[in-house]
Formats: C-alpha cells, structure tokens, sequence
C-alpha cells in the first residue's frame, strides 16, 4: 500500500532540510569574497576600475573599467511596499539602496559600490577627482583604493546552512533508525 501524503512528507522532510542546508552553504561559498575599486590619478585625469570577486574572493566575476571620471555621486532609489494587516490597516515599507555613481568626461554615469558605505566611498573617490592642494610637506593624494567585503553575509548564511544541514542530516539518522 502507498504512503500517505503526509507520511510522504515526513520521509522526505529530513531531506529537504538537508538539501536547503546545501543550497545555504553553496550560496555562502559563492557570496564570500568582496567588491573592489581601485582609482588612481594620472596625467591630471582620474580612471577606475572595479572587480566583483566571489568563491571566496578566487573568482572575478565583472570588471568595469571607468576612464576619465569627472564628478562623483551616490544614487539613492527606493522602494516601498503597501500590504493590509490582519486588522484592516494598511502598512508601508519603504527601502532605500544606495550606489556610488561615476560619471565620465564624456557624460557616461557607472554604477559601481552600493551599500550602506556608498557616501564614505564617494568622499574617497572626490578626493582625487576634485583635489585640494596639499599642505605644505604632505604628498598629494594620486591613488584610493576601496573594498566593499561580503565576507560577514556569507559567514551568516553558510552558518545558518551548516545549522539546517546538521538538522537535516540528524532527523533523517533517527529516522532511519525508527524504521529500522
């Protein structure tokens, strides 16, 4: 006779577990690594290039080159989600994600950065593109060099993957060990 559905659930529940626990623990391997940007000032122009790396920093997975940057900025879009609650009211979230933008001599904006870190970057970045003069016996400013580390959402989400896995795998030893 076959199993019922839910019988059929509880048989595969262990399993699922575990196999969520892996999925976890393959997005934490693939989030781990960081965001670079690496602008220097050269001929009284400003270039930068940006790289994504992932795999635990092993893998690049974008570059961007932006020649001859003129101005800096920190793009802010929002969006906001309008639900009803249980009692009939409505309620509102509202997001806001940031980008450091770098806009070209030729007018081009790139999208480089984003997070909570953005302004602090933008800062950065201004310092060379809008460079105020040394004090006397200190060097000029001519290279800024930036990391945007995923490291700690990675350790978070494979932490929580090992934790569903281990759940995974001890419900599907005593469940196999019920049934003999």
């Amino acid at each position: 006779m076959a199993a019922s559905t839910p019988d059929r659930l509880l048989q595969l529940g262990p399993k699922i577990f575990a196999g969520a626990g892996v999925a976890l623990l393959l997005l934490a391997a693939y989030m781990a690594g960081q965001d670079t940007m690496r602008c220097e000032r050269r001929d009284g122009r400003v270039d930068c290039a940006v790289a994504q790396q992932r795999w635990f920093g092993r893998v690049v997975v974008e570059r961007l080159h932006v020649a001859d940057v003129v101005k800096v900025g920190v793009h802010t879009s929002t969006t906001s989600t309008t639900w009803t609650t249980s009692s009939g009211n409505s309620e509102t979230t509202t997001t806001a994600n940031d980008v450091l933008v770098l806009r070209t001599r030729d007018g081009r904006d790139a999208d480089t950065l984003g997070g909570e870190r953005s302004g602090e970057f933008a800062d950065a970045v201004l310092t060379l593109v809008d460079p105020k003069p040394a004090p006397a016996g200190a060097d000029a400013v001519t290279t800024v060099n930036l990391v945007d580390s995923n490291w700690r959402v990675a350790a978070a989400c494979g932490g929580l993957g090992l934790f569903i896995f281990a759940f995974g795998a001890i419900a599907f030893f005593v469940q196999r060990g019920e049934n003999g």
